[in-house]
């Protein structure tokens, strides 16, 4: 049984590739139909498949034996050691595969089955510290470790990008302590990227997350843009996010179907670990399902950890926390943390446990820095989104359609938008808008708090109640401006151009002006002003209807009697025997002036004939290329 890769693909193989950039993103080795990889009956890889420049390097993990080019072999493990692209297939329990420090690889998995689970202290696939590996799947992989090593390990100061279509797929299962992908026992988390197919982490039963940390280890770095992630933790530990009394990390989520299960005793579905802050999550797209274990938050803190910095500006996401821990926010005992959510393609259902907010704080907790606005029916939650067990601001400013925005704390500075200030409300194209505020603090580290609904009177505030504490800024959500028409002040001319105002009815003190464009000149049809004559030219007129400038032109003298008329010829030689024939006949004036006219004919050599030029019938005889034996008018 081998591989063949069909020869109607052109590999293009990148020897550096860019760290920091995802791969889903960048120009790199492997496309979803690129491989096109299939079982078939002998094990070669056709000359005529790929140009053998790029031709992957080909390892059975089943029966490799021996050193092969850019990898070694001793004691069970392949040690790739070189940059390159690699094609692991077969399925064992005794081999694995470790990429070194420093290499980058293109590796891909074709019905990969490794299971060391029954090894202590061994893994299945482990990126080294400083390695970067694209990694594509094909078909149906398994990685499995043993204890205290995560299932597909990707340590702190590693890179993983993960890709495959709908079709393909990794299971990834860490044992006692590690991560299903990631951190092993008390190791964060790397540079994790997921852009394709259908992913299943599991974390171990003893503090290991789903997708992020070790036991004791906090997330890393993790960004899923696309395909379907099942990530589910099973002891205090985040399904995505920290391990066991670690924080969550940084998680990034813009695309694709997204489950992420907290472990039972403390563990967020993303976040923190048990005893874990969530570290900073940003949502903008995808289906997002985050469910706690016991005492966490769906999204957040795990039991007694802080929410941590939490920004959700789009896609759909279910939050459900358990036994004190917030929909959204802190885990029991813990504080909200900074939460932001807004947008009109921002869906979010926010659960909190038992007696608990839906977004906030945990039992216990303190609530912070929240603010949510979204479409009325896009905020959902078990008593309609709670904040800090009660709803501290529920209004209804759908009559605006002015610009709302908002210049946020430097703590959310992490979150997909520029200078601090983000759109809230414009643009929602719905008549209910639900707004949910509690600031706890007037300004951030530079950036005070600013909420501006129009501006008019800054004392008439909608309905609904707030937080009056001494420490907390005020949210005034004011009337809208009742607009007088626009009043032209100055009249607009052209080349020059005007303005115009209006005037709140509310309180004649707002008003607003814009300008008017000046307008082009109207030229309307011209009017002799003076006749022509023999001896002098005529003047035409132009008025513009707009602001009466006018502009001339000249009309001709007049001729007088006509008393002769003179023919005159030249050839102008071309190549071959084609020649130009231009031929001109002047007509002379009683009063001086002389007129003429020119035409251009194309003729043969030593050509003769009749040529109408204007009103004038003209004979003209050539010899040769370029002489002119007669030329005449023809009465």
């Amino acid at each position: 049984m081998t591989l063949n890769i069909k020869s109607t693909f052109k590999l293009q193989f990148s020897q550096k590739k860019n760290k920091n950039k995802p791969f889903c993103s960048r120009n790199c080795l492997f496309t979803i139909p690129l491989l096109c990889i299939l079982l078939s009956v002998s094990f070669v890889l056709p000359a005529s498949a790929v140009d053998s420049e790029f031709a992957p390097i080909q390892v059975n993990i089943e029966t490799v034996s021996s050193d092969g080019d850019g990898y070694s072999f001793s004691e069970g493990v392949v040690t790739i050691f070189e940059d390159g692209w690699y094609v692991f297939f077969g399925s064992t329990t005794s081999n694995c595969v470790k990429v070194a420090e420093g290499v980058e690889a293109n590796i891909t998995l074709h019905n990969v089955n490794i299971d060391r689970s029954t090894i202590d202290f061994s893994y299945a696939f482990r990126i080294s510290e400083g390695a970067v590996v694209d990694l594509l799947l094909v078909g149906d992989n398994v990685l499995k470790s043993g204890r205290g090593h995560a299932g597909l390990e990707v340590p702190k100061g590693s890179v993983l990008t993960i890709n495959g279509s709908e079709f393909d797929s990794l299971t990834a299962i860490g044992e006692t302590y590690g991560a299903g992908i990631g951190g092993g026992w008390s190791e964060t988390g790397g540079n994790i990227t997921i852009c394709g197919g259908n992913i299943i982490a599991n974390g171990s039963g003893s503090g290991g997350a789903g997708i992020g940390g070790g036991n004791s280890g906090s997330g890393g770095n993790i960004r899923i843009e696309g395909g379907d992630v099942i990530a589910t933790a099973f002891y205090s530990s985040a399904g995505i996010g920290g391990g066991l009394e670690a924080d969550g990390g940084y998680v990034e989520i813009s695309g694709g179907n997204v489950v992420a299960i907290g472990g039972g005793n403390g563990g967020a579905g993303i976040g923190g670990g048990g005893s874990g802050d969530g570290g900073c999550i940003v949502i903008c797209g995808g289906i997002v399902t985050a469910t706690s274990g016991w005492y966490g938050a769906g999204i957040g803190g795990g039991w007694s950890g802080d929410g941590g910095c939490i920004v959700i500006c789009g896609g759909t996401v279910t939050a459900t926390g358990d036994s004190g821990g917030a929909g959204i926010g802190g885990g029991r005992l813990g504080d909200s943390g900074d939460i932001l959510i807004y947008g009109k393609d921002a869906v979010v259902t926010a659960n909190g446990g038992y007696m608990q907010e839906d977004i906030g704080a945990g039992t216990y907790g303190v609530v912070g820095n929240v603010f949510v606005a979204l479409p009325y029916d896009n905020l959902t939650g078990t008593d309609d989104a709670k904040l800090g067990n009660v709803v501290k601001f529920s209004a209804n400013p759908a009559t605006a359609t002015g610009v709302v925005s908002v210049t946020l704390p430097k703590v959310f500075n992490k979150a997909p938008f520029d200078s601090g200030i983000i759109p809230l409300l414009s643009g929602l194209e719905s008549e209910n808008v639900k707004v949910l505020s509690v600031i706890t603090s007037p300004s951030f580290d530079g950036f005070d708090f600013v909420f501006e609904l129009y501006s008019c009177y800054s004392s008439a505030f909608r309905s609904g109640t707030y937080l009056n504490d001494e420490d907390n800024a005020e949210i005034a959500f004011v009337e809208q401006h009742n607009w007088s028409e626009w009043i032209i002040t100055t009249s607009v001319t052209c080349n020059v151009g005007g303005e115009e105002t209006r005037i709140c009815t509310k309180g004649d003190n707002h008003i607003e002006t814009r300008p008017i464009v000046a307008l082009e000149h109207d030229w309307a049809e011209g009017v002799i002003t003076r006749k022509p004559t023999e001896t002098f030219t005529g003047v035409l007129t132009f008025t513009c209807s707009h602001c009466g400038d006018t502009y001339t032109q000249d009309i001709p003298l007049l001729y007088k009697t006509l008393i002769g008329i003179t023919p005159s010829a030249f050839v102008t030689k071309l190549n071959g025997n084609k020649n130009d024939l231009t031929i001109t006949v002047t007509e002379i004036f009683s009063n001086g002036l002389t007129n003429a006219i020119t035409k251009t004919f194309s003729i043969n050599n030593n050509a003769a004939g009749n040529y109408q030029v204007d009103n004038y019938k003209v004979y003209v005889d050539t010899k040769g290329n370029t002489q002119i034996r007669e030329c005449y008018i023809i009465k």
